[in-house]
């Protein structure tokens, strides 16, 4: 930790341990920033339930201070409660073209205008939040047109990856394609959250 500097919470909101509901809370001082906001789909045993969301409590102690609703990709896991977190946000939500066009349907079945607007972002853009500077970064996962974001804070860096696959060639190699995450990583001393998923690639047949 950085003696003198803002202290920088982390507040996951949902994920952990659980399949959807991802969803992860930054605050520095009067700034919170938002990492993605998904839902989940009930079990059987939830009959009468249609849709599963974060518990938004932390964000309606922070009201007027989230700056901003980040997206790392398009699947519902990530921005199923997107419709009920805008109305939290007094910031821009930003995401790939992919993923704000996603989010869209959602939003106009709710009915909802959101002030501050949408941010297309790509990667290797560089954002600056009040405390926080995010710089995004292409992963592979299953759908295209998705990205990890770097975020530097006063207490140093935190990589959010999102969710992406990384494809092993055989047992004994690994094909890792993303040069960016590797210099994050070697760059800084970084604290990482995040899902990662292997895949097998098998010999082509010529």
């Amino acid at each position: 930790m950085s003696a003198g500097a803002l202290s920088v919470d982390v507040v996951p909101l949902g994920g952990l341990g659980e399949f959807g509901l991802n969803m992860m809370a930054i605050s520095c001082g009067e700034t919170t920033i938002v990492i993605d906001a998904g839902s989940m789909f009930p079990e059987p045993d939830l009959p009468g339930v249609d849709l599963i969301v974060p518990d938004l409590a932390y964000l309606e102690s922070r009201r007027g201070q989230v700056k901003a609703l980040v997206l790392t990709h398009g699947h519902e896991d990530h921005i199923g409660a997107v419709p009920y977190v805008l109305t939290h946000v007094s910031g821009p939500v930003y995401g790939t073209p992919l993923a704000l066009a996603l989010v869209q349907p959602k939003i106009e079945e709710h009915y909802i205008e959101h002030g501050p607007g949408y941010v297309p972002v790509k990667p290797r853009d560089v954002v600056t939040i009040g405390p926080f500077t995010l710089e995004f970064i292409r992963v592979t996962h299953s759908m295209p047109d998705c990205v990890a974001v770097a975020i530097r804070t006063p207490q140093g860096v935190l990589l959010h990856t999102g969710d992406f696959i990384s494809l092993r060639r055989n047992e004994e190699s690994l094909h890792f394609t993303k040069p960016p995450l590797t210099y994050w990583a070697i760059a800084a001393s970084v604290t990482a959250f995040g899902r990662t998923e292997w895949a097998v690639r098998l010999p082509m047949a010529l």
